[in-house]
């Protein structure tokens, strides 16, 4: 195999021999790609390298940084950057294109290491896991329920990963399901798209969510 020129970012790298790494790398052109290279690249970094080899692990040779952005990637960005990675080791397949998810990833990743506030970090990140979704085929229907009827704005609802929402006696106001893209509902969306998530991952738990409720409980 001709060596093959990506572009990407490592989601996941492991000690493999002396000098060398397994990685996996989330690249724009074949999405997940699991390799070995030289030990001591960074994550959140975007790079280039070459890319070899025909079996499911590769050879990545000649890496090399394209963005120098720097970050101290502590607290509340570090984890949030590392529950991305965790998402898309999870849940992409290895190389499966997927250019548009990669694009609110690389987007994603640079906002998270600028940002500082709470507020705005979730909002980044319900972007990225709608973007998710769509690539996933498992995007929310906010408009109708599950059985294609209109959301009623006084009729609450329930929200079931694999239907949609239904009908209930209590639950989330049809008002705020049809509002769901207003700021002050931004929870809401949360619990939802979590709701979502955890089915994705058949309710396995996720090291990245741990790690960032125990440093909020000490702040």
């Amino acid at each position: 195999m001709t060596p093959t020129p990506l572009t990407g970012f490592i989601i996941h790298s492991r000690p493999y021999q002396e000098k060398r790494a397994i990685y996996q790398l989330f690249s724009k052109e074949w999405g997940v790609v699991h390799g070995v290279g030289v030990r001591g690249v960074l994550p959140f970094m975007q790079i280039e390298c070459f890319v070899a080899g025909k079996n499911s692990l590769k050879n990545f040779n000649q890496i090399h940084l394209i963005d120098n952005t720097l970050t101290t990637h502590i607290g509340q960005n570090q984890y949030a950057l590392l529950y991305l990675n965790e998402l898309i080791c999870k849940l992409i397949a290895p190389e499966n294109p997927c250019p548009t998810l990669w694009y609110s990833y690389q987007n994603s990743v640079v906002e998270l290491k600028m940002v500082q506030d709470l507020i705005v970090m979730k909002q980044i990140l319900r972007q990225f896991e709608r973007v998710l979704f769509d690539e996933l085929g498992v995007a929310i229907d906010w408009a109708c329920d599950s059985m294609g009827r209109a959301i009623e704005p006084d009729m609450c609802y329930e929200f079931a990963p694999n239907t949609g929402f239904a009908p209930s006696k209590v639950g989330i106001l049809g008002e705020s399901i049809l509002a769901i893209s207003d700021d002050k509902y931004l929870n809401v969306l949360g619990q939802i798209h979590r709701q979502m998530i955890d089915f994705l991952l058949d309710y396995k738990p996720l090291n990245s969510r741990k790690l960032w409720a125990e440093q909020l409980k000490y702040r």
